[in-house]
């Protein structure tokens, strides 16, 4: 039997980390001889065709209306139900809700089927959770992977008492330090959802400050409920 893993990516944006993270994590299991699924909302992103080609099974819905309310997340719960109990494992590379969370837990024990639901998350859970989910939510995870233990500490305070597997980034070689190249004018870009996480807004502010010293611009690449503010 082929182990069957299935990313549930919630919303699947044309830029940001998650989503290079989620595309890259589904290319690998593949290249590892899983059968790997993609569940998302929002077609947009050229990271899904490249993905299809690799022989990743795209299962996506175009509706993107009503983030606010979860509408999106919690129609891609029930148009996904058949390949959430197909799969062996799986994994969400994006917190949900805790909503739709339970529900989609809740929905799998009344089928009678048993199988890992594991969370990844780039955040510090400190700043993630303002306030420590329910006990519910955290007994849905089999397990939860995180870049530092750090955030596993946060996760315990959090009340989470599951397994936690620490994945750190790859260390970059040390390199020299250069100095900027002397460019008319000096472009910085953000590259990334605009959202209050991210905090496009303190970059914004900072830019402002030291753009006087020299003829530079400054460049958002991304979509987000702050677009309208950064501009």
């Amino acid at each position: 039997m082929s182990n069957r893993v299935l990313l549930f990516c919630g919303g699947f944006s044309p830029l940001g980390g998650v989503e290079t993270f989620s595309s890259r994590l589904a290319a690998g299991l593949k290249g590892h001889g899983w059968e790997v699924e993609l569940l998302c909302w929002d077609t947009r992103s050229e990271l899904l065709a490249a993905l299809a080609k690799r022989g990743v099974k795209i299962n996506s819905i175009p509706f993107r209306w009503g983030c606010r309310w979860g509408l999106p997340d919690r129609a891609l719960a029930v148009y996904g139900r058949k390949s959430i109990e197909r799969a062996d494992a799986v994994i969400f590379p994006k917190e949900p809700s805790e909503n739709i969370a339970i529900q989609l837990a809740r929905r799998l024990r009344t089928s009678a089927i048993r199988k890992p639901l594991l969370l990844v998350t780039a955040y510090r859970p400190a700043e993630l959770w303002k306030s420590a989910p329910s006990r519910a939510y955290w007994d849905i995870w089999s397990e939860i992977w995180v870049q530092s233990p750090p955030f596993a500490t946060d996760l315990q305070r959090l009340g989470y008492a599951g397994k936690v597997v620490t994945l750190p980034y790859i260390a970059l070689p040390n390199v020299a330090i250069r100095s900027l190249p002397e460019l008319q004018p000096f472009k910085i870009g953000f590259l990334g959802r605009l959202v209050q996480d991210k905090d496009p807004i303190l970059l914004l502010r900072a830019f402002n400050r030291v753009a006087c010293l020299r003829n530079a611009e400054l460049h958002f690449f991304g979509e987000g409920p702050l677009a309208t503010e950064i501009k």
